[in-house]
């Protein structure tokens, strides 16, 4: 009876010293958890975020730094126009570099439109004046001179009081250029109606109509050029991608996703943020649907905290992989991320830890 009893307690004392072992040097699979959120790969937002103001912005959210941002703020009294291109739809795809969106300009139609009123007029005068037909042109130049004289005298008042406010420093000095730029394009104009004033008295020499050619040339020059503005102003998407609907609390007009590929971004503890590295796998489960898990590789981790429900957590991001067919934006659910192996004991001392952390 008594060595049943030392067998028995032999056992016991071996099956404890198995169990302490295991504890101690067995490791097993070690997790980092959480909720999980998707997002595109890259955002093209357009927004307007003051009155006088137009952002144009493309967001990176897989940590390759290529946020880009262009801003336009309207500081002249000008009338711009953002026009979105008739059609479009939430949920619409676009092609990269097909247009979304046009920026017009009230000056740049004025301009415009003088512009080629100046080249049909030259275009007439050259054509006259090889014709022979003199009185006329010359009482219109007439006319045309004394009022570009008009515009210039009634201009030049403007320009002082814009220099005496900019000597003050109550105008910006964009402000301030504008106003002499569009006093000079002033006197330039009475200086080319002068010309051609001068031109239609002296008759049809090579000279003078070599003038009036160059005018020609100068006009549609200038006209080509903005031309090239308004071509330039067509806001056209940089990426193929969906329309989503824009958040208007924030003055956003237009945005754009490329959900060709899908981003999982992780809130991570900060006690479990040294455990998490770029190439680790990560499951992420959406919907808390297990037909709906999926495979992701962690492709980084911010450098920064930022507060999640009230705590401070860094953000680790996931790339998604060998996706069907892209998912919605903005679906949540879990991630669980394999960051390596620990005992028993390890895992018990970083729950304690975590539990120090948070109280």
């Amino acid at each position: 009876m008594k060595k049943q009893k030392r067998v028995f307690y032999a056992q016991i004392a071996a099956g404890a010293g198995v169990l302490l072992l295991a504890f101690f040097l067995v490791k097993f699979p070690f997790t980092v958890s959480g909720p999980a959120r998707l997002v595109p790969q890259a955002e093209w937002i357009i927004s307007q975020p003051e009155p006088d103001k137009l952002q144009i912005k493309v967001v990176s959210n897989d940590f390759s730094q290529k946020a880009v941002v262009q801003l336009f703020h309207i500081s002249r009294p000008d009338l711009f126009t953002l026009q979105i291109k008739e059609g479009l739809r939430v949920g619409d795809r676009l092609s990269a570099g097909s247009p979304a969106a046009l920026l017009i300009s009230l000056e740049d139609q004025l301009r415009t439109a003088e512009l080629l009123g100046l080249l049909e007029e030259a275009k007439a005068q050259l054509a006259a004046s090889r014709s022979g037909l003199k009185r006329p042109l010359q009482e219109e130049a007439d006319r045309a001179l004394q009022y570009a004289r008009a515009q210039l005298a009634a201009y030049e008042p403007i320009l002082q009081r814009a220099q005496e406010l900019y000597e003050r420093n109550l105008i910006s000095r964009q402000e301030f250029e504008l106003t002499r730029a569009q006093y000079e394009l002033y006197r330039i104009d009475t200086a080319v109606k002068e010309a051609r004033l001068q031109t239609v008295k002296t008759g049809e020499k090579a000279e003078d109509l070599a003038v009036i050619e160059a005018q020609i040339r100068s006009a549609a020059d200038r006209l080509e050029l903005l031309r090239k503005k308004s071509a330039a102003e067509t806001l056209c998407a940089p990426f193929n991608g969906v329309l989503v609907l824009p958040n208007a609390a924030v003055g956003e007009l237009l945005h754009l996703c490329n959900t060709d590929t899908m981003i999982v971004e992780m809130p991570i503890k900060v006690q479990d943020a040294r455990f998490v590295r770029a190439g680790q796998t990560a499951t992420v489960t959406l919907l808390g649907d297990k037909r709906l898990r999926h495979k992701a590789r962690v492709i980084g981790i911010s450098g920064a905290t930022r507060l999640v429900n009230l705590q401070p957590m860094f953000i680790a991001a996931a790339q998604l992989e060998a996706l069907e067919q892209p998912l919605p934006v903005g679906m949540i659910g879990r991630f669980s991320i394999l960051v390596g192996k620990k005992t028993a004991a390890q895992m018990l001392a970083e729950g304690w830890r975590s539990y120090r952390f948070n109280k």
